[in-house]
């Protein structure tokens, strides 16, 4: 059974950077073709492709698993998750959060929204005009009440640039 789960974690890891590294519009978890950039500087940083990216580990003792990605275009954020959990307990429902961290402490977060299932996946698209360049962190919580406080951690994962 493990060696089943860990062979369809593996497939669907696979599809999942073939999705998010060749497609060209930003759909339900696909993201932009990147093409090489400057870093951007300040007086650039507005209109630069700015897109971060990182492996959701399982912090919850179980054997779940997932991708993150964060892309700021044209004055749009971009937030998409993907991740092989369980299904949550009745009355429960996943929730994302992105994370800003100073010293290795929690200094911001808020919700980025309830996570729905897709396939055997359970998925998030999160969307906004404003940017969130130091929100570097991806936190997916069990939770039992909608009250936007973070509850059990599940998976969690840091983000980092993607060569741009």
């Amino acid at each position: 059974m493990k060696v089943l789960f860990i062979i369809v974690l593996i497939v669907v890891l696979g599809v999942v950077i073939f999705i998010f590294a060749d497609r060209k519009e930003v759909g339900d978890l696909t993201a932009p073709q990147i093409t090489p950039t400057a870093t951007p500087t300040p007086v650039q940083g507005a209109m630069e492709k700015v897109r971060k990216q990182g492996e959701l580990k399982d912090v919850s003792g179980g054997q779940g698993s997932g991708m993150a990605q964060t892309l700021f275009e044209n004055g749009k954020f971009t937030h998409s998750v993907i991740t092989l959990i369980p299904d949550p307990p009745s009355g429960k429902f996943y929730e994302g959060w992105l994370v800003k961290k100073e010293g290795g402490k929690v200094v911001n977060f808020f919700s980025t929204g309830k996570m729905t299932k897709e396939g055997g996946a359970y998925i998030l698209k999160f969307e906004d005009t404003k940017d969130y360049p130091e929100h570097n962190f991806v936190v997916i919580t069990l939770e039992e009440v909608d009250d936007k406080k973070p509850e059990k951690h599940i998976l969690d994962g840091d983000l980092s640039v993607v060569n741009q």
